[in-house]
């Protein structure tokens, strides 16, 4: 086979007892601290981030040589999605009336219930939490959360909040819920 590749027998053999040299020793630490980082960073960072992660820690290395070992490690950052707008109002939206008429006072508890809905940032990603608010006492009756906006969610906190409430007059509030969500 030496004979085949053109090599010398005592330069093969020299070089299959060679140590490994300082910069694949060196690389071969770095690959466990660019992995550690990607992992620690949810698999959303690439080389530009990791390499200010490093250079953090007091190291100092150059972005593209980051880049050849994420590359060799098979490590690819995630992209981040991009934010969608909530889709534009429906028909069925102007149907509504509204009910409390921006006047956000009532004389006593259970009497005008509002709600709301946002989207929160979480570990497993963007939520979004539905809110069943009593105006008399400015406290939190209902809330739901969601991967999806949809009037399900908003039915849920409503459902929420009636069962932790007692209501006396049920056929005014009824009557708003209905108005409110429909499916």
């Amino acid at each position: 086979m030496c004979r085949v590749l053109e090599v010398s027998r005592s330069g093969y053999y020299a070089w299959m007892h060679r140590q490994p040299s300082k910069r694949t020793r060196e690389n071969e630490q770095l690959k466990v601290e660019v992995r550690e980082i990607f992992y620690n960073n949810r698999k959303r960072y690439g080389s530009r981030r990791i390499t200010d992660a490093l250079r953090d820690r007091g190291k100092r290395y150059n972005t593209k040589r980051v880049g050849k070992l994420l590359k060799t490690l098979g490590l690819y950052a995630k992209a981040t999605r991009r934010f969608k707008r909530a889709r534009p109002k429906t028909s069925w939206h102007d149907e509504i009336t509204d009910l409390v008429k921006r006047e956000f006072t009532a004389p006593q508890m259970n009497h005008v219930w509002t709600s709301d809905i946002t989207y929160l940032w979480t570990r497993e990603g963007w939520m979004y939490l539905a809110v069943v608010l009593d105006v008399c006492s400015r406290k939190i009756v209902g809330y739901a959360l969601s991967r999806r906006m949809t009037a399900e969610l908003v039915a849920r906190a409503l459902q929420r909040a009636l069962f932790h409430r007692t209501v006396k007059r049920q056929n005014d509030l009824s009557l708003r819920s209905r108005k409110s969500v429909r499916k």
